[in-house]
């Protein structure tokens, strides 16, 4: 899976403090049924160096303690891609089909924080897997 950053920065503000940093947070619907379900649904999001936080949802603002899997990491960069000759943030992540579903599609809100908008849900929705981005293969 590939993030690039939707809001263009200045500079690279990836994992500084509040309100000035780049990050985000993947929450997965994980048996794809378009509701929250405590302890199945997933959050996935980056420490610093590079490992990915894995938490079961319990509620919209509630998680278990982060788990770390060796099948599971991504990474960071701040330049310029195909998509825009503007440097911005761009993450690269690697994580197995099976920790995002278990079945042939995957559901997802993306949660991007930027320094500039504080944050912003890909699709827009105000509560969890309303509105979701389906991976399938």
């Amino acid at each position: 899976m590939y993030l690039e950053q939707i809001c263009y920065d200045e500079s690279d503000q990836t994992f500084e403090s509040w309100p000035d940093l780049d990050l985000y947070r993947i929450f997965v619907d994980y048996n794809n049924n378009g509701g929250l379900d405590s302890n199945i649904d997933l959050l996935l999001t980056p420490f610093s160096d590079g490992r990915i936080c894995v938490s079961e949802l319990i509620d919209q603002t509630a998680v278990t303690p982060c788990e770390f899997y060796g099948d599971v990491n991504g990474e960071s960069s701040f330049s310029a891609t195909e998509s825009s000759s503007n440097p911005h943030v761009n993450y690269t992540l690697s994580i197995p089909k099976s920790r995002l579903s278990d079945s042939s599609t995957a559901n997802v809100v993306i949660r991007i924080y930027d320094g500039e908008t504080g944050g912003k849900n890909y699709p827009e929705t105000d509560s969890l897997f309303v509105n979701t981005l389906e991976f399938s293969w």
